[in-house]
């Protein structure tokens, strides 16, 4: 998890706090959530074979405006499991 005011960008791993970086860290332009998988050391690999690659996310859950704890976040994330909820695209009115 990870959380953005005006003052840090703090990182959690499982619930616990895990980093923080102050202000001069901050981004600076809008961002995105994009997932990758990193895939290193294949030199020397030589299959042929194509090979596949699974990836899975519990749950994405982006709140504008607002910093969530851990706890808030999987308390909102498990009150919309439990109303069956699978997709919401809140976006804010302009």
């Amino acid at each position: 998890m990870v959380t953005i005011d005006n003052r840090a960008i703090t990182y959690y791993v499982d619930g616990r706090h895990f980093g923080t970086h102050d202000a001069a860290y901050l981004p600076e332009r809008p961002m995105s959530i994009n997932f990758n998988q990193w895939l290193i050391d294949l030199d020397g690999q030589t299959s042929t074979t194509p090979r596949a690659y699974d990836q899975q996310v519990d749950y994405v859950l982006h709140v504008k405006d607002q910093v969530l704890t851990p706890a808030q976040a999987t308390a909102k994330i498990n009150g919309y499991r439990s109303a069956g909820t699978s997709f919401v695209d809140e976006v804010p009115a302009s």
